[in-house]
Parts: C-alpha cells; sequence; structure tokens
C-alpha cells in the first residue's frame, strides 16, 4: 500500500547520477593549458570567480564555462583565442555527457516509488537539468519534479504549501548539508545526508550553522533498509 502522506525528496547531481566529477576534469582541462600554476591553485582560481559570479549567472554548466574562462583570463601570461575555445568545447562536452547513474538507484527509486510520493528538487541551470532528468529515464518513479535556482528554506517551503505537503512529513535526501539537509531542517522537515565522493567547495561552506540532527548513510544502497528499520519514526532523526 503506498503511504501518500510521507513525501520522500531527492537531489539530482551527486544523488541519482554522477556530476562534480566533469567539473574536477574540466579544471584539470584547465590546467594543461597552464602548466606553469598548480592545479590548487587552478582549482582555487575558478572557485573564486564562480562566487563572485553566482549572483549574476547562477548555477550551472554555463555558469561555470564563463567562470572557468574568466579564470584563465586571469592567471593566463599569454592568452591565446584557440585555447578559449578549447575551454567553451570543455563546457560543451559537459552539456552533452552522457547520464552515468548512479550503481542501483534505478532499483531503489522504483521500489520505493510504490510505498512512498517521490519527488526530484534539483536545482541549477533549467535546460540542462530538463535535459539530464530526460535522458536518465528517472522521472517515471517521481510524482513532482522541481527544477529551482537555489535551495532555500524559503524554496523548499514554497515548493512544500505548493504541494500541499506538510514539513513533518516531508524528508529530502542529498549529498549537500547546506542545500539539501540544513534548509529542510530549518522548516521543520527532516533530511538524510549520503556524501558524495566530491564535493563542490561551495556547498561545504557551511561554517557557523547549527545544522540539527540528521541521518548520514554512507550510500543510497542503504536508505531503503533504513526507511524499513525506522518505518519513518519522527523519534529516530
Amino acid at each position: 500500500m503506498k503511504r501518500k502522506s510521507l513525501h520522500i525528496g531527492f537531489d539530482a547531481d551527486d544523488t541519482l547520477w554522477h556530476c562534480e566529477d566533469l567539473f574536477l576534469e574540466a579544471q584539470e582541462k584547465l590546467q594543461s593549458l597552464l602548466p606553469d600554476r598548480s592545479l590548487q591553485e587552478i582549482t582555487d582560481a575558478v572557485y573564486q570567480v564562480e562566487k563572485q559570479n553566482l549572483e549574476i549567472y547562477g548555477y550551472g554548466v554555463k555558469s561555470f564555462t564563463l567562470s572557468l574562462i574568466e579564470a584563465y583570463l586571469a592567471l593566463s601570461q599569454n592568452v591565446k583565442t584557440n585555447e578559449i575555445g578549447q575551454l567553451l568545447e570543455i563546457g560543451k562536452s559537459i552539456l552533452e555527457s552522457p547520464i552515468r547513474i548512479i550503481d542501483d538507484v534505478e532499483n531503489i527509486l522504483k521500489n520505493l516509488s510504490k510505498i512512498y510520493t517521490l519527488l526530484i528538487i534539483t536545482k541549477g541551470e533549467l535546460i540542462d537539468q530538463q535535459r539530464k532528468i530526460r535522458l536518465s529515464k528517472l522521472s517515471q518513479y517521481f510524482d513532482i519534479i522541481e527544477i529551482v535556482a537555489e535551495k532555500s528554506a524559503d524554496t523548499y517551503s514554497q515548493i512544500l504549501e505548493r504541494h500541499k505537503i506538510s514539513p513533518q512529513n516531508f524528508t529530502m535526501i542529498g549529498n549537500s548539508i547546506r542545500s539539501d539537509i540544513q534548509p529542510v531542517l530549518e522548516i521543520g522537515g527532516r533530511a538524510i545526508h549520503i556524501p558524495y565522493k566530491h564535493t563542490w567547495r561551495h556547498e561545504e561552506e557551511c561554517a557557523g550553522w547549527s545544522v540539527e540532527p540528521h541521518v548520514t548513510l554512507k550510500s543510497i544502497r542503504s536508505l531503503p533498509e533504513w526507511l524499513l528499520k525506522t518505518s519513518f519514526n519522527i523519534n529516530q532523526f
């Protein structure tokens, strides 16, 4: 029997499919164009530009590509038009990359969708996120799909209110404390953190936050058994 009153939200990038690896590979390619710079210098420079550009460009591959080029212009002693072209191609290659679903995700979603109401709540550039969701072929398991510009407490509140979901009946699952855990706890929901092997530095910047108790699982494979054991008992959080 489907427990429609219980809603489980899933982050997409690095929770349902691999993503951050592509951005790290892109910065390694930038470093190959600037052999006199260390990879740490490259990643630091790119991140500083990204931070400055977030309010202008938002999140996503297109924003990252512009920041990659801007970092190159700042670091290069000999700017070359063909190398800027290479960086543009790197951005396009990320956009055109096949979707690599994390192991066992589809079977897990298939089984959970028979019991719970499932949501995707992902942030990023609309067209890119729509493409990834379409190519993943996972949308069939979700009742609600939300693509947002930012994941804040207000954003989650608006989504839940729009779909008439009580925060007490909502649990969010994702790899980012900043985006998937903290704001959901702030509105009275529950959250399960499933760390990914790589995390964008921006998502790790949560110094000074008072993160309430939440569950951390090593892998999404542990999720069905955990849900079964707890039966969504709020006292387990």
